[in-house]
This record gives C-alpha cells, sequence and structure tokens, in this order.
C-alpha cells in the first residue's frame, strides 16, 4: 500500500517510545505493517501462517479485527458504530 504519509525515522529507542504514548494518548491502534520492511515480515506471513491461502489469511484477519474492535473502550466502539474513526 502507498501513501502519501510523512514518515518520522525514529533515531534511538526513546524517541520512538515517546512517539508511540503520543499517538496511544491520542487513541491511535496500530495492528502491524502489511509489507516487508528490511527485515521485517507483516505477522500474518510469518510462522505457522507462511504459506496459508489467500482466504484463509483473510478470515484470520476479519477475526482479528473483531476482536480489536471488541477490546476498543465504549466510548470509541460507540464512534466506530456511528461510523466516525479516530
Amino acid at each position: 500500500m502507498v501513501t502519501d504519509w510523512p514518515t518520522t525515522m525514529m533515531k534511538d529507542v526513546r524517541s520512538a517510545e515517546g512517539e508511540l504514548r503520543r499517538l496511544e494518548n491520542e487513541q491511535w491502534a496500530s495492528r502491524g505493517h502489511c509489507q516487508e520492511y528490511g527485515s521485517l515480515t507483516p505477522s500474518i506471513d510469518r510462522g505457522r501462517l507462511w504459506g496459508l491461502p489467500r482466504r484463509d489469511k483473510l478470515q484470520l484477519e476479519r477475526r482479528s479485527i473483531e476482536l480489536l474492535v471488541v477490546s476498543l473502550s465504549p466510548s470509541r466502539r460507540a464512534r466506530r458504530a456511528h461510523g466516525v474513526m479516530m
């Protein structure tokens, strides 16, 4: 997926932790990355999941999304139900 979102390279672990805390405070949620980046491979393509047919991976992804939504705070679920994504 190509986006025009700005990229910020973190210079050390402390700055990365600070940025993740800032995003968490702003109610951002991260579920990983969609493509290989350097030596990083998306979790859906690692371990037991490597080599699974696309249909099976999509079913697992759907269940994962449902679990994420259930884990969100009630107010965030309510906003999502009304089409407001934050």
